[in-house]
């Protein structure tokens, strides 16, 4: 069962896709600054990404459309995120990140994922690029290590989820946290960053939170696809039905919204 205000067509319909969950290392922008200039100029004059819609050549292919803060004396002020894009040119970033030559010139555990769209200011709508590693010694927390995940609040009154892991991976977590203590995590569901917190020291009792959530509505649909992705077998929807006030009820056999 569902919240009434919840869409259970929609729940039906998430709850029979996968959900795949992780929690993974990521690389710092300046850690790739020399690659993405490296990429930079080995896309200079590319047929595709080298010029603009008037012919002209691009002198920055990838960091004309991945945005950065810098400081006052042009050097990249450290984060987690990669850069942004917005929502027009993200197709074309993560494009030029899926080329084979590009490929070749990022670390072999990097793997590319954007963030959720959010406002950055002035109505500015964009999607943060992470770089999260995906290969030993990078370690990950992923779904199946989840024993709990809830809709909750955190401690500002924002919508966020909460996340406890199974005893035996307690001591996975605390080490992880502690040995990346000033760096970021990436919560990552389903191919999208929704959140990148900062560690600022080690975390007991195999507990976590995402934030980052719009709505309550968010929230809980995080935590259920994170649920059934925990489960040993796929749940197979039935039927999705409301029930209103009076006990009225409508139901959709196959679930599908």
């Amino acid at each position: 069962s569902v919240p009434a205000e919840t869409d259970t067509a929609l729940f039906a319909y998430l709850v029979t896709v996968p959900g795949v969950f992780s929690i993974n290392e990521c690389y710092f922008n300046t850690e790739l600054h020399s690659e993405l200039w490296t990429i930079d100029q080995g896309l200079a004059g590319d047929s595709v990404y080298g010029y603009d819609i008037w012919g002209d050549s691009i002198a920055f292919p990838l960091l004309s459309r991945l945005m950065n803060n810098y400081d006052s004396f042009g050097n990249m002020n450290p984060s987690a995120s990669l850069g942004f894009a917005t929502p027009d040119k993200l197709p074309e970033v993560m494009a030029i990140f899926g080329l084979p030559g590009v490929r070749e010139v990022l670390p072999r555990d990097v793997r590319i994922i954007p963030g959720k769209v959010e406002e950055i200011g002035n109505n500015m709508m964009v999607h943060q690029i992470y770089a999260i590693k995906t290969s030993p010694p990078a370690r990950a927390i992923t779904g199946d290590m989840v024993s709990e995940c809830e809709a909750d609040m955190d401690g500002r009154g924002f919508q966020s989820v909460s996340i406890e892991l199974g005893l035996q991976y307690h001591t996975l977590w605390e080490s992880m946290t502690r040995d990346n203590i000033g760096r970021n995590l990436a919560m990552v569901l389903d191919d999208s960053v929704y959140s990148a917190p900062r560690v600022n020291s080690e975390i007991p009792g195999g507990r976590s939170m995402v934030t980052g959530l719009g709505s309550k509505r968010d929230a809980e649909f995080f935590a259920a696809i994170v649920k059934c992705g925990t489960l040993p077998v796929k749940p197979r929807v039935i039927s999705a039905e409301v029930v209103g006030p009076a006990g009225k009820k409508t139901t959709r056999a196959d679930g599908k919204p």
